[in-house]
């Protein structure tokens, strides 16, 4: 602690600590957020009239630059009423760290969420994949809270989308187990006559680029066989095609065969649901950041 007197006779004091100071962060935007921390400090020798600040600004002279956070701006003010000095602290973080190792494999590994209803259900990977992916969600998630504080004010829109996404991996999960269930069931067992209509209906809105290619057997055959042999034909994407000239009646689809166009289902189902959650989230990002007018100015461009 240091005093200098001046021939003036003015006292110079310069009191010198290192003090700690708590923020309070709103992590909503995270990894892409903003901080302003403020510091109040009060003189306790010293009134309104007599605290004077040289400079609206401060410089944090000696220290380093921080890996995590960039220093974007600094204010200083003064608080008559409360006798108080306030300085405040504006700080970014780099995103870059948060992006490399959470936010790629996050969309890779929703990706690879909706690739678990390509494989075959005989495969015997299918399941595993589906739980691996649905672990490797919730282990995510643990790690982003690591780099949060505990706060029940604010949540991190990251973390939302992860928790979606858990949901997601969830429901994909308990699809997988039904698609396995039933490509497992006997052949003796009925199928029921509403799968064979939805299949039916399936059918009739995608139809083959195959159909006009159909010999005079095929169109010699009885309406019945006809549809029956282009429901065969739609309801095996995995599998080979069957050829034109051998139409099946509606008795010899089997479970496989079912259990592959729900597959296929699943997969436009669940890739739909996933770029509906990714479009939101970063609607909501870009909206937070730069704030809905400064969108619609972009989009009249």
């Amino acid at each position: 602690m240091s005093v200098s007197i001046s021939s003036n006779c003015k006292v110079y004091f310069s009191p010198g600590g290192v003090s700690t100071h708590l923020c309070n962060f709103d992590t909503t935007l995270f990894p892409f957020d903003t901080q302003t921390c403020h510091f109040d400090l009060n003189p306790w020798y010293s009134y309104n009239d007599t605290i004077v600040l040289r400079n609206e600004t401060f410089t944090l002279g000696g220290g380093e630059d921080n890996e995590v956070w960039n220093i974007t701006s600094t204010s200083s003010a003064i608080n008559m009423s409360r006798n108080l000095v306030i300085f405040s602290l504006k700080i970014k973080r780099r995103p870059l760290y948060y992006v490399v190792y959470m936010v790629i494999p996050l969309i890779m590994m929703a990706i690879v969420n909706i690739i678990v209803f390509w494989l075959p259900p005989h495969s015997g990977e299918k399941l595993t994949l589906s739980v691996t992916v649905l672990l490797a969600f919730y282990v995510l998630l643990l790690t982003i809270q690591g780099f949060l504080p505990v706060s029940s004010t604010s949540t991190s829109l990251l973390a939302i989308y992860i928790i979606c996404l858990l949901g997601v991996a969830t429901l994909a999960t308990m699809a997988t187990v039904f698609i396995v269930r039933i490509h497992q069931y006997e052949k003796e067992r009925p199928i029921p006559p509403w799968v064979v209509k939805f299949m039916r209906f399936g059918r009739k809105k995608t139809p083959s680029k195959h159909q006009g290619d159909a010999g005079p057997e095929l169109l010699s055959l009885t309406p019945n066989v006809r549809s029956s042999s282009r429901l065969h034909a739609w309801a095996s994407p995995l599998h080979p095609r069957l050829p034109a000239h051998k139409p099946l009646p509606e008795s010899s689809l089997s479970w496989p065969e079912v259990s592959a166009a729900v597959d296929q289902l699943a997969f436009f189902v669940f890739l739909a649901l996933e770029c509906i959650l990714t479009l939101s989230i970063c609607i909501a990002y870009g909206v937070l950041l730069h704030g809905p007018s400064s969108i619609v100015h972009k989009h009249s461009e």
